[in-house]
């Protein structure tokens, strides 16, 4: 069974993720004020994060669409998030970095729940020289977290969580969102991921993409 810190890092990235892919149900406050209010953590533009078995990056847009990737072994995994649904490279592949859902919880849970406790006034208040804080979680966790600044003013982070089963995690944040991928972003050989159906019910087939991205907006 989860541990209940693993559970919350589950649900907190499951509501960051709905409102981050700016679907039309899940547009927040939160997110339309990443423009005039940087400071707020989840207003980044790349994360990646080095994990013990995988590196994860995740790229946020302007525009609310957000692309993952997933490198483990030698082999990238991709997925794209756009306001006309969801789409990934070979969806055929069944590796285990595949499960999205897992790489962003490992990679960015750990992030979004220290980082905001040690730099409450955001990531403009992080120092350039490096720096080790030790906070509380709650009553039966603590966290080391480390950081200094890059050559592009980026934060570079080591974060380990002590008290729970939750494994260390070290990488690099950048403020502000991007700007939004090119139009011609090349889309072949990508598939819309089927929505899962009731149960005992086929799969659906995947759907192909459109060829460009443009095709999307």
């Amino acid at each position: 069974m989860p541990s209940s810190l693993s559970a919350r890092i589950r649900l907190f990235l499951l509501c960051l993720l709905l409102a981050c892919t700016a679907l039309p149900s899940a547009a927040t406050i939160l997110i339309d004020t990443c423009p005039t209010d940087p400071q707020q953590w989840v207003c980044f533009g790349v994360i990646e994060v080095q994990g013990p078995r995988s590196t994860t990056r995740v790229l946020n847009y302007k525009n609310r669409e957000m692309l993952v990737e997933v490198e483990q072994s030698g082999k990238i995994w991709r997925r794209l998030t756009t306001q006309k649904g969801t789409f990934v490279e070979r969806p055929d592949e069944t590796d285990g970095t595949r499960d999205f859902p897992m790489s962003l919880s490992q990679a960015l849970g750990p992030i979004f729940l220290t980082l905001p406790l040690a730099y409450p006034d955001g990531p403009g208040s992080v120092p350039d020289e490096p720096v080790t804080r030790t906070i509380r979680i709650d009553r039966n966790n603590t966290a080391s977290v480390s950081t200094s600044r890059g050559i592009d003013r980026e934060i570079h982070f080591d974060i380990s969580i002590v008290g729970d089963d939750i494994a260390p995690v070290k990488g690099s944040y950048h403020a502000g969102s991007l700007p939004p991928l090119p139009g011609d972003f090349d889309l072949r050989g990508w598939y819309r991921e089927p929505v899962p159906g009731r149960p005992g019910q086929t799969a659906p087939a995947p759907e192909p993409a459109p060829e460009r991205l443009e095709l999307l907006r």
